[in-house]
């Protein structure tokens, strides 16, 4: 076979290949959408509805936590004081 037969044919081939893959990505997205709606449609409203138990507030535990930090930068000017 002659060498221009060869790059011809695996032209060919490439460019098959190429439109397959452009294919196969479509089918994807398309499937993809497909499921990503079906989810929606099937647990979308437990998504939009609040759950039914909120947890209960808890009081800080440290309350004073936030006032040593300010008081702390602002004693060090920001530099490292070890």
């Amino acid at each position: 076979m002659p060498i221009s037969l060869l790059l011809l044919l695996t032209d060919a081939l490439q460019a098959t290949l190429e439109n397959r893959v452009a294919a196969f990505e479509e089918w994807l997205k398309l499937w993809t959408a497909i499921v990503v709606l079906g989810l929606l449609y099937e647990y979308g409203i437990e998504l939009l509805e609040p759950p039914r138990t909120w947890p209960s507030k808890r009081p800080w535990p440290f309350r004073y936590s936030v006032k040593l930090v300010k008081t702390g930068s602002s004693i060090g000017n920001g530099r490292r004081c070890w």
